[in-house]
């Protein structure tokens, strides 16, 4: 499987080139001896990352790095399309304004278009 082709070493040079354009670092599982060696391992709880390796259908000899970029990918494009919806209703519901103390006041908004 691509564990065997792809080492250690290999994925700390991936590693240090994500850094190098500016990402925190490279979340990969590695699976090549009994037990998957994963880069967040000691962040998950009980049963968390075999959750994980059967949404991905990892096994031994596996390399989950383009399996999980593509969920992330996904999981990042529905949070900005749930942030755009969550915006535009809190808009339809009130509008903030300056009253003539300056403090804010809440008024419904009245533009049926937003």
């Amino acid at each position: 499987g691509a564990a065997a082709k792809l080492t250690r070493k290999e994925i700390d040079k991936q590693t240090e080139f994500v850094r190098g354009i500016g990402a925190k670092g490279l979340a990969y599982i590695r699976w090549v001896d009994d037990a998957p060696n994963c880069s967040f391992a000691k962040f998950m709880g009980e049963g968390e990352l075999e959750a994980i390796l059967s949404a991905l259908g990892c096994e031994k000899g596996d390399v989950a790095l383009e399996e999980a970029l593509s969920l992330f990918e996904e999981g990042t494009a529905l949070v900005g399309s749930c942030n755009k919806l969550l915006d535009n209703a809190e808009l339809k519901v009130t509008q903030m304004t300056k009253g003539a103390d300056g403090a804010p006041v809440e008024t419904e908004l009245q533009d049926e278009s937003v």
